[in-house]
């Protein structure tokens, strides 16, 4: 009977799932997982896939049968091969490796054992996700990015705060009512307080931070999974997110960080609000922008109030308007 590889697909699938089973209860496990299914899409649409998962082929020995031993080291030299391309390099700073790259390092992985290979597996989960404050970054690549994600997930305590002074107010300030029905046209405010709750209640539980470098959600802010490997709440942030609002630069405990000047709509605090509504309020995004979301409390407030831009520009307007 001729010798025949299995398809790509189940190779690849079978050196992925070599990680989660052979790495499974290791701190950032999960989290690394995300981020290799993340670069892996990321490689498949620039056309990089195919050839990587060739190069963890090891050639003829892919599929001869050997002892058990040897079979998960060789399972082991792939998932590093696979992680210098998805979750980086850890004596290069985390730097993810071009295919060429990967080939490069291909003999010399070859040759490692399989405790300085499962060593080598670990750094690198170590190095791709960092735990905060409760909070779980993936793939981030600066300090910088990290204090940015951080300062605006703080600025939203500051803003929900003030929006349930506001909220409080509609019913006796006439410029509260005015703004409330606005964005929520005749929606009950104990229903949009109880809503805001929800967000801060959860970010207080921790959330799960993603960068997505991916080329294809450049112009995006960003999206969620309110569900995901042990149901952490995700947030993959994008492109525009690091270009939202108008910013100004200033040192924060010794670190340059992007700050929000409150000046403009879908500023950082604004977007990310609008994720985390889609995680603790479960909103849709039915419309998008001011005028839209404007129109939408008239016409519809059932909808408005379970719309993610409504919440936005809502917690905008206290913000930048108190």
């Amino acid at each position: 009977m001729p010798w025949r590889k299995k398809p790509l697909n189940q190779r690849f699938q079978d050196t992925y799932n070599f990680i989660q089973t052979q790495m499974a209860g290791f701190a950032g496990v999960d989290a690394a997982v995300t981020l290799i299914d993340l670069q892996t899409r990321v490689l498949d649409a620039a056309g990089q896939l195919v050839p990587l998962v060739e190069t963890m082929s090891l050639g003829f020995r892919w599929e001869l049968k050997k002892s058990a031993d040897e079979t998960r080291r060789r399972q082991a030299v792939r998932a590093v091969l696979l992680g210098y391309a998805t979750l980086g390099d850890p004596d290069q700073g985390g730097q993810l490796l071009t295919v060429d790259e990967v080939k490069a390092t291909k003999n010399a992985t070859e040759q490692l054992a399989e405790n300085a290979l499962i060593g080598l597996l670990t750094r690198m989960i170590q190095q791709s996700v960092e735990v905060d404050g409760g909070r779980t970054f993936v793939g981030f690549d600066t300090t910088l990015e990290k204090q940015n994600t951080i300062w605006a997930e703080q600025q939203i305590t500051e803003a929900i705060t003030k929006v349930q002074m506001a909220l409080g107010g509609v019913g006796r300030i006439p410029k509260e009512a005015t703004r409330f029905q606005t964005w929520f046209g005749n929606s009950d405010p104990k229903v949009i307080r109880t809503n805001y709750g929800m967000i801060l209640a959860g970010i207080r539980n921790g959330v799960m931070f993603i960068k997505d470098e991916d080329p294809a959600n450049d112009n995006v802010f960003g999206y969620v999974y309110p569900d995901g490997p042990n149901n952490p709440p995700r947030v993959y942030l994008c492109g525009a997110f690091w270009r939202a609002g108008k910013v100004s630069w200033q040192s924060v405990g010794g670190v340059t960080i992007r700050k929000d000047n409150r000046n403009a709509q879908d500023n950082p605090l604004g977007v990310l609000l609008h994720e985390l509504s889609h995680i603790f309020v479960r909103t849709d995004d039915h419309e998008y922008g001011q005028d839209d979301c404007k129109q939408l409390a008239i016409d519809d407030p059932a909808l408005a109030r379970m719309n993610a831009d409504n919440y936005e520009y809502y917690a905008e307007s206290v913000m930048m308007n108190p």
